[in-house]
């Protein structure tokens, strides 16, 4: 058995070889973004997204992160981000309520936490609940790790 961590450019197995760990596992971003309007579904380059028409996943995994980028001018309630899949909200973040613009926001959970199957649809809505929140300009960026395959 040898142990550590190896490169090389060829494996060569004579009789019996045992891998433990994963081998796959990659972590893909995905981008939705909305210029105007304090709330709705999350645009993936021109095309509007739906709760049933968004992003569809080639395999499964899990959702492990997302970074908002967004301007706020008034407040009264924070706004919040939800991801969905399937047309179910999974994971949902409220942002913080001050007046700021490109203000910065960043969460990461565990892998496992909020999980899909293959061909799954996950979209990104940006809400608020409209009493005198301006919430503009929004970028997100959302992290997807694959099951290894």
């Amino acid at each position: 058995m040898v142990e550590g961590k190896y490169t090389v450019k060829e494996i060569v197995i004579q009789d019996k070889a045992t891998l433990s760990g994963e081998i796959g596992g990659d972590i893909v971003y995905y981008q939705f973004s909305k210029a105007s309007g304090d709330y709705g579904n999350g645009l993936v380059g021109n095309q509007i997204t739906t709760l049933t028409n968004s992003l569809s996943t080639s395999r499964a995994g899990s959702i492990v992160y997302m970074s908002i980028e967004y301007d706020q001018t008034t407040t009264f309630y924070p706004p919040w981000i939800t991801i969905a899949v399937d047309g179910v909200g999974v994971w949902t973040e409220n942002l913080t309520n001050s007046v700021a613009a490109k203000k910065i926001e960043s969460f990461s959970q565990a892998r496992g936490t909020d999980t899909f199957v293959a061909g799954a649809v996950i979209t990104a809505r940006f809400l608020n609940n409209k009493k005198g929140v301006s919430f503009d300009d929004k970028t997100l960026i959302m992290g997807i790790q694959y099951d290894a395959v």
